[in-house]
């Protein structure tokens, strides 16, 4: 809880409680509290980290596995870039637009073997995404 001290960090405390009872009569209560801030963010830093590490797994994965299949693509739509003559200016076009979505493929997997932070955004209200923009 956050006391009006500037300065001041917020605790997480476990309470418990128990009813003291003699002759059969509620002689009182007994309370216990004690401070669970520590292990909440350790564990949310565990959290954190396992998380990460799965993304960079996925990251390295993905990384594999798709860039094989688009490196033929790029690399075979350059070539047919460099064959076409002028005058082929719609097919020209298209394969650009082609190169260039692949190519951008290939950043935003690079991007995701590379994240550091868990940086995530808002997708849709109440659903959160990785973020993986340029830092």
């Amino acid at each position: 809880m956050t006391v009006g001290r500037p300065g001041a960090r917020q605790a997480f405390l476990e309470i418990s409680g128990r009813r003291l009872v003699a002759k059969n009569n509620t002689a009182g209560f007994q309370f216990a509290a004690r401070d669970v801030t520590e292990q909440k963010e350790l564990r949310e830093l565990l959290v954190r980290a396992e998380r990460l590490a799965a993304i960079g797994q996925v990251g390295i994965a993905m990384r594999h596995e798709i860039n094989n299949p688009l490196t033929t693509v790029i690399g075979n739509t350059e070539l047919l870039l460099d064959r076409l003559e002028e005058e082929d200016g719609d097919l020209k076009k298209r394969l650009e637009v082609i190169l260039n979505n692949a190519l951008r493929i290939s950043e935003i997997v690079k991007r995701m073997q590379e994240i550091k932070n868990d940086k995530t955004v808002e997708y849709l209200k109440g659903v959160k995404m990785t973020d993986l923009t340029k830092e």
